[in-house]
């Protein structure tokens, strides 16, 4: 998969550019300055050129940097696409292949925000004179779409609010609150406008834990209060409260976009930069197009629309983006980063929603890995010849799915898993609940083939406990163990029956496990337990946590 995402957080990133261009200028001269020619010309046009008022002369400020202009104008620019492009121009030319073979290398490409519009673009490269021209194109709508979106939506001056210092923007990012709970709370947001104008919409969903909303600025900032009214205090413990009674811990944050991007507001804007670009005629055809690119908001081939170029505007302006669905698509076998930010860039978004799939993300911006990013790969892996050499990442499935095997004394069939594999049963549990406390019972379980729990919670004196463990062990067949659950919260029973575990264990009992309920321990107290089975011989030993936090 060829994946081209946006920028993260802050940030221009014109010194990616300057460096690209400064390592590999005889590859990327001639394109950068051809680039920044077309640019330039077109920020002089009428409709535009108060938009644009110091240019887009984007050679100059790669090799003059004096002459950069301040970061909020240059958010402006499709710096982002150009640093993509870059990065396939420096791949195809140092393979010694032409951008149509590369194309033919990826089964799909992705693209995030203006990044769905390199993306096809990507997919309909065939030679150099096609790499120029397309890039022309894209860059031109991504222009249109920058000019137009400022001027109905002028970049706004700072506002005085109760949340800070933070400059508002019309995008906000929200943390700590999941998709369902997020879209009740702006559906409660919106029921209390006046005017559709001033709604809030949830656009951009990056991980399952990181959605954006969008609105206008004056909308975003009640919003932003709303949210805040709504929140939890992240210091205060709810594990008490019951859960569909707990408030969410929301942690809201204004992001540096201008726009409100993925919502019905840009809908004129979008018409409008639509029109202008059937005049100039930066068209794109479906019939152009060699390999699949998938939708940023459903996944669809957008291969199946009619009007190319009118669905990018819709796909940069107006639909929303699911990334965690975007970037699962079957049959791949590595995702591949055209930048920009290198390992710190959308390649490590993009990982946090494939994790666990065995498929790993490769960041063309890198020159090489580092070992706090394991699972991302670099340009370096672009140029193995060995396949084996290339970064690879886990497969939870595969690693620790269940497997069927089959013994070599009778040739049955069993599901093998970790936890079979450890109790040497198979994975029907029977937990330390209240009729476990019955040693017939649990003795009965235990001879069927299955894993019980002798419940500790009706066990309330020494003599009790030993008497049933020594009963259980009677019971028991010759080389079955035997697991007690022990009521963590209650420490008048946990401080009598844990230390009889162990010496159970001692006198050659076959205590094979323990399970903690009702609470979880501190970490030294969790330690100091584990460290007391392992020596004591008593090989597993479970939790029964009751919060995300305790988890």
């Amino acid at each position: 998969m060829a994946m081209f995402g946006r920028q993260r957080g802050t940030g221009n990133y014109l010194d990616e550019a300057e460096w690209l261009l400064d390592v590999y200028r005889p590859l990327l001269l001639d394109f950068v300055s051809r680039m920044s020619a077309f640019l330039h010309r077109e920020s002089q046009n009428k409709c535009v050129s108060h938009v644009y008022s110091k240019g887009l002369d984007v050679l100059c400020w790669l090799t003059t940097p004096y002459a950069m202009p301040e970061e909020q104008y240059l958010l402006l620019i499709p710096l982002v696409g150009l640093i993509q492009l870059m990065h396939v121009m420096v791949l195809y030319k140092t393979l010694g292949i032409s951008p149509g073979d590369l194309v033919k290398r990826f089964k799909v490409a992705v693209g995030h925000c203006r990044g769905i519009g390199i993306a096809a673009a990507f997919s309909t490269l065939t030679d150099e004179q096609s790499f120029y021209g397309v890039s022309e194109r894209i860059f031109g709508i991504h222009f249109l779409v920058g000019a137009l979106l400022q001027i109905k939506f002028p970049c706004y001056k700072a506002l005085t609010t109760s949340t800070g210092d933070t400059k508002p923007c019309p995008m906000v990012s929200v943390q700590g609150v999941i998709k369902p709970a997020l879209e009740k709370l702006i559906a409660k947001f919106n029921s209390r406008q006046l005017s559709p104008t001033e709604h809030a919409f949830l656009v951009v969903v990056n991980t399952v834990d990181q959605p954006i909303v969008a609105s206008e600025l004056s909308a975003a900032v009640k919003l932003v209060a709303f949210l805040h009214s709504e929140s939890a205090d992240p210091d205060k413990d709810q594990s008490c409260i019951p859960f569909p009674l707990r408030k969410p811990a929301i942690a809201v944050q204004y992001t540096t976009i201008t726009a409100p991007y993925h919502c019905p507001l840009l809908e004129p804007a979008a018409d409008e930069a639509y029109a202008m670009t059937v005049e100039r005629r930066w068209i794109f055809h479906v019939s152009d197009m060699q390999i699949a690119v998938r939708a940023s908001d459903d996944g669809h081939d957008i291969r199946t629309e009619g009007d190319m170029t009118r669905y990018l505007f819709s796909a940069i302006c107006m639909l929303p983006v699911d990334w965690p669905q975007t970037t699962q698509y079957p049959g791949i076998t590595h995702i591949v980063d055209f930048g920009p930010g290198g390992l710190s860039g959308f390649g490590l978004l993009a990982y946090k929603n494939i994790k666990g799939l065995g498929i790993p993300v490769i960041c063309a911006g890198a020159l090489v890995s580092r070992s706090s990013r394991l699972y991302l790969g670099s340009k370096a892996d672009l140029y193995q010849t060995d396949l084996a050499n290339v970064t690879t990442a886990p497969n939870w499935l595969t690693e620790l799915g269940p497997k069927l095997v089959c013994t070599t004394n009778n040739g049955q069939l069993h599901i093998d898993t970790p936890t079979s594999h450890m109790l040497g049963v198979p994975m029907v549990m029977v937990a330390g609940m209240t009729p476990t406390v019955n040693k017939s019972f649990v003795a009965a379980i235990n001879n069927a083939g299955y894993h019980a729990e002798l419940a500790g919670s009706g066990i309330f004196t020494k003599s009790d406990l030993e008497r049933k463990i020594g009963n259980l062990v009677k019971l028991a067949k010759p080389g079955q163990g035997i697991t007690l659950n022990c009521i963590y919260m209650n420490q008048r029973l946990w401080n009598f029956q844990f230390p009889a575990l162990l010496r159970f264990r001692a006198k050659g009992m076959p205590i094979a496990g323990l399970c903690i309920g009702s609470s979880v321990p501190s970490l030294d107290s969790t330690m100091a337990i584990i460290n007391s089975l392992h020596s004591a011989g008593i090989y597993h030993v479970a939790f029964k946590p009751s919060t995300a936090g305790a988890i």
